[in-house]
């Protein structure tokens, strides 16, 4: 099996579509503690389609907002959602997450990227606690933020990157959000730093 791991510390993993079968062993190696991975969905902006299922990178849903959906109604322990477009053109969606135990996991800033026209590129809304979301490229509005996670606990947010030319908040949390970690989030001039 291939071993997935990180460019010599810079965020960026060697995965491509045969390697992406093995990114169990990566998940439950960076899970937080206790937070076995529920079932691994591939979102796939290039070549998905939302009426696949999801559970194969050959069978790759197309929109984040559908592995959400998917993933609430099933209400399963912290699914995971691999997502990545291949062309590096960016997903310009909104994320909401209203329930709680999810992992939203980017393959590196060059293929997650999350640019919505409008609005905030992830919000948490308040009380929909034990969250993941690692190693994603986020562009908010200008003057925008790129994490809401207003009372919101229990959250990982690392290696996530935004454009230093954008005044915007990085990751909003309130006093009302306890036990989130913040790591190894950076804002770079460009996609190759």
């Amino acid at each position: 099996s291939t071993e997935l791991v990180k460019d010599g510390g810079t965020g960026q993993f060697n995965a491509n579509k045969d390697n992406l079968h093995d990114i169990r062993q990566l998940l439950e190696a960076t899970s937080p503690s206790g937070a076995t991975p529920g079932d691994i969905y591939f979102i796939d902006g290039l070549n998905g389609n939302d009426a696949n299922s999801g559970l194969s990178p050959d069978d790759a849903l197309l929109t984040i907002g559908q592995f959400v959906g998917t993933a609430d109604a099933l209400a399963a322990a912290f699914d995971v959602g691999i997502f990545y477009h291949r062309d590096g053109t960016a997903f310009t969606e909104n994320v909401i997450i209203d329930f709680q135990g999810i992992r939203l996991q980017g393959l590196g800033k060059n293929v997650s990227q999350i640019a919505p026209v409008a609005g905030v590129p992830i919000t948490v809304n308040s009380g929909n606690n034990n969250y993941v979301f690692e190693n994603l490229f986020l562009t908010p509005p200008a003057a925008g933020t790129g994490i809401d996670a207003n009372g919101s606990s229990g959250g990982v947010i690392r290696d996530i990157w935004t454009p230093e030319d954008v005044a915007n908040t990085f990751v909003d949390l309130d006093t009302t959000t306890t036990e989130t970690l913040v790591e190894q989030c950076r804002s770079v001039s460009s996609l190759s730093d």
